[in-house]
């Protein structure tokens, strides 16, 4: 009898293991995916100088290839400036991405972010990670007069 008990902790070791490393790899691609998306947007931003209709033609036609997660009623949840804590214009998208415009006196960068989620049942709407990123800045011509 002490040797079932012993058997059953040991499986329930070997089990634990195994969920736990199974969790780290779908943490990485998942964390692999939400950089991939990231800088595919923040490079087709400065492929297009800005945010035109162009480029979010070419972002959507890219998510949709790769599958990332669409908008739920198509409303954006990312509309705080994490600087200043005011509510910041959110360049519209049909994916869960953030396009967001910012001026300084140089002239116009965008700050991206994309989002590390888990596809569970139960458990996926409740671990969203953001992943951000920055364009460079699109200079004001008059900046330089």
């Amino acid at each position: 009898m002490r040797e079932a008990l012993g058997n059953a902790f040991v499986m329930n070791i070997v089990i634990t293991i195994v969920v736990i490393l199974i969790g780290v790899v779908v943490s990485s691609l998942s964390y692999t995916k939400a950089y991939k998306v990231k800088n595919m947007i923040i490079g087709t931003i400065e492929e297009h100088n800005g945010w035109t209709l162009e480029a979010q033609s070419e972002v959507d036609k890219n998510l949709a290839s790769i599958g990332y997660r669409l908008n739920r009623n198509g409303v954006q949840t990312c509309t705080v400036d994490e600087v200043t804590g005011d509510k910041a214009q959110v360049v519209s998208s049909n994916y869960r991405v953030c396009v967001v415009p910012y001026q300084n006196a140089k002239g116009t960068y965008y700050r991206v972010t994309s989002y590390m989620y888990f596809d569970l049942p139960v458990i996926g709407d409740m671990f969203e990670f953001p992943v951000h990123g920055e364009t460079k800045t699109f200079y004001n011509m008059d900046y330089f007069e």
